[in-house]
């Protein structure tokens, strides 16, 4: 499962060439799209998929790390793995307007622990974030399904957290005063369940 922004590179020459799509981090719909064979063919034998996960920081690449969404092919040089991570990141960048990034499909963002001040997430479909522990002040976290935030245990003034599904706060006992919060079900440690929750505070 991706867990960031995902990648196809496939081999040219000594280095490498990285394809993307704007909405999707699906590795089978970027070879659909840019026409990447995956038939076990020659060419095959040429590419592998990639991802950039983020890990302390959303915009820095020092916060990221680079992996392999299978085992590391023979033909694969550090230079490629620096020449990928340039790619991935440029194409990561892009998908933000500023502060502010909007995803289309399902979003999955496992390695992250912090998001900053005044940074907006919004996923048209779930919305992933496991490791997420510190939410900064002004943020806002949309997801048109269920969002997991299972690790959250600071949330600061001003926060907005919105589910078209269930909220997963599996870490909190309650919602802190000053964040707005909008659910079908909230799940809290304190192992209750609150139906159409709607905080309006």
């Amino acid at each position: 499962m991706c867990q960031a922004i995902s990648g196809v590179a496939i081999k040219v020459d000594d280095d490498v060439r990285v394809y993307t799509l704007r909405h999707s981090d699906s590795h089978e719909d970027i070879r659909k799209e840019h026409k990447i064979r995956d038939d076990g063919g020659a060419g095959a034998t040429r590419q592998t998929p990639v991802e950039l996960v983020m890990v302390s920081d959303l915009f820095k690449v020092e916060g990221m790390k680079f992996q392999f969404d299978d085992k590391r092919p023979d033909w694969w040089t550090d230079s490629m793995t620096e020449s990928a991570i340039r790619q991935l990141h440029k194409a990561w960048m892009g998908r933000w307007v500023g502060k502010v990034l909007e995803f289309k499909g399902d979003l999955f963002l496992r390695s992250l622990t912090t998001i900053p001040e005044g940074v907006t997430i919004k996923s048209g479909g779930d919305l992933y974030l496991p490791s997420l522990t510190t939410i900064a002040k002004g943020v806002t976290i949309k997801s048109g399904g269920d969002l997991y935030l299972p690790s959250l245990t600071k949330i600061a003034e001003g926060v907005t957290i919105k589910s078209g599904g269930n909220l997963y706060l599996n870490s909190l006992t309650k919602i802190p005063e000053g964040v707005k919060v909008s659910c079908k079900r909230i799940y809290l440690n304190d192992g209750k369940e609150w139906r159409e929750y709607e905080n309006k505070r």
